[in-house]
């Protein structure tokens, strides 16, 4: 029995090429060719300056709260989601539903 991975079937089904690679591999083509291009493919969001502000004040706002850094990276939420989440975007539908009828 061979010890050689690339060579069993599963081996050769892990290091066979696929769709998913493919597409990773021509959108980091697609940034070696052009500093000109917006990246808005395979889930990329698009860089925006205005919103990557905002994202850098948050971050940086969790970087000085404690542990909210290590529990929002670490820490699984419970299957149903954040209790808090829940409730602050239960309020927001009430709201919601409420002047939009």
């Amino acid at each position: 029995m061979s010890n050689d991975f690339k060579g069993s079937v599963f081996g050769r089904k892990l290091s066979q090429q696929t769709g998913i690679n493919e597409l990773m591999e021509d959108l980091g083509h697609a940034l070696d060719r052009s500093s000109e291009m917006i990246m808005m493919g395979g889930g990329a969001p698009a860089l925006i300056p205005g919103m990557e502000s905002i994202w850098r004040r948050h971050m940086e706002e969790m970087l000085r709260d404690g542990r909210r850094f290590e529990d929002t990276v670490g820490l699984y939420d419970t299957p149903r989601g954040r209790p808090d989440f829940l409730e602050t975007f239960a309020a927001f539908l009430k709201l919601w539903r409420r002047t939009s009828i």
